[in-house]
């Protein structure tokens, strides 16, 4: 994600990224940086194989469910799901 912000909203704009990655899965996130440092260098063809390839790798653990539950907890804590 990319933003521009004025130079008094940088500090707050910086604490939002980071918490928005610190919330997501360690996996996950070595999984993704690991797929688009891939992509850089892959036909088209190859780069979608290694998409799904890291998308079944992310899935062989409990960590896509275990965050998913917790979202949902917290949407439905408030009342954003019925």
């Amino acid at each position: 994600m990319e933003a521009v912000v004025p130079e008094s909203e940088l500090d707050s704009a910086v604490e939002r990224r980071l918490s928005s990655l610190l919330a997501a899965g360690p996996r996950a996130i070595r999984l993704q940086k690991a797929l688009i440092r891939d992509w850089e260098d892959l036909p088209l063809r190859d780069a979608i194989q290694a998409g799904v390839k890291s998308f079944v790798e992310a899935w062989k653990t409990g960590e896509p469910t275990r965050l998913m539950r917790e979202f949902q907890a917290a949407r439905k804590q408030a009342k954003i799901l019925p």
